[in-house]
């Protein structure tokens, strides 16, 4: 893809990180996404077959950059409850303070599900990569099985979505405190 194509498609996207973020998922068409990234109907088609392909594609966009941010959290001198404990709190912050998906988790969180599903590998993925350093510590310290390590990362991550997805009454994601007491029960349970 040509500079100018990529600029094209990130100021389409761009249009519809705005849009939605204000209007919605459901709200936010085609024509609106076009007319303010300054391109004909005819264009947007060219670059997004479909409003669900422009969705798909912003999804993407948005979960590689909090992917990346998620891998630059420090968490050196840190054991895997503290990185844990870290890992969630950006998530949950993340979360809160994202325009687009604090609308939609608060105004559609319906239309959230099927998007989280295509990106549960990449999620799972990066979970996994951001904890391997702390279970490899647990194995070589002998205080989890090499098995149960290879489970933790699809474990957590899939408690960790299901908190940002249904937020229960016991664990409050604004509390620092309150979510440092999940990496402590998740552990119990791992080591056990």
């Amino acid at each position: 893809m040509s500079d100018r194509k990529a600029r094209t498609r990130e100021r389409i996207l761009d249009s519809a990180y705005a849009l939605v973020s204000r209007v919605g998922l459901r709200r936010t068409t085609f024509e609106d996404v076009a007319a303010r990234a300054g391109v004909s109907r005819q264009t947007l088609y060219r670059y997004f077959g479909s409003k669900d392909e422009m969705v798909a594609a912003l999804i993407d966009r948005e979960a590689d950059r909090f992917l990346e941010e998620l891998q630059g959290i420090p968490v050196a001198d840190t054991d895997l409850a503290g990185a844990m404990s870290k890992g969630l709190m950006f998530t949950f912050d993340y979360l809160a303070s994202h325009p687009l998906l604090s609308w939609i988790h608060e105004h559609e969180p319906d239309e959230l599900l099927p998007h989280l599903r295509s990106h549960w590998l990449p999620i799972l993925a990066a979970v996994r990569h951001y904890i391997e350093p702390f279970m490899d510590a647990e194995v070589s310290e002998g205080r989890m099985t090499a098995r149960r390590a290879q489970m933790a990362g699809d474990w957590l991550s899939r408690i960790a979505m299901s908190y940002l997805i249904v937020p229960g009454d016991f664990v409050d994601l604004r509390d620092e405190r309150s979510i440092a007491e999940v990496p402590d029960l998740i552990l119990n349970g791992l080591r056990g």
